[in-house]
């Protein structure tokens, strides 16, 4: 397992960004190390809420084909990550507040 603490998720490509009944689930690309760039499987199992920009979130999937994490921190049972969405063929983006509460989080590294 990883660390959190000793990563920084800024800037890191959202690949995949999915909730289902059982588990919320983030795949981050280039989240920073000092040995280099890992691709990070970020996991909340079973979440009892969701919100995205204080609202209940339901997904199943990102909203937007392209995303890029601002900020993510954990604490006090919750994952809090801010993601800047892009959607390039209608040439719009925004940004979205996440605040997942679950009773336990994982980080592991994806081997590829």
């Amino acid at each position: 397992m990883l660390d959190p603490r000793t990563v920084s998720f800024h800037e890191a490509t959202v690949l995949a960004f999915a909730l289902d009944a059982h588990a919320f689930v983030m795949r981050l690309e280039d989240v920073t190390t000092s040995a280099g760039s890992l691709t990070v499987l970020v996991t909340a199992e079973r979440p009892t809420t969701v919100t995205a920009d204080g609202v209940p979130w339901s997904g199943p999937h990102e909203p937007y084909e392209d995303g890029e994490v601002l900020t993510l921190t954990t604490g006090d049972g919750e994952l809090r990550v801010i993601i800047e969405w892009h959607d390039w063929e209608r040439k719009f983006a925004c940004t979205r507040s996440y605040i997942i509460a679950a009773p336990s989080f994982s980080f592991a590294v994806v081997n590829e």
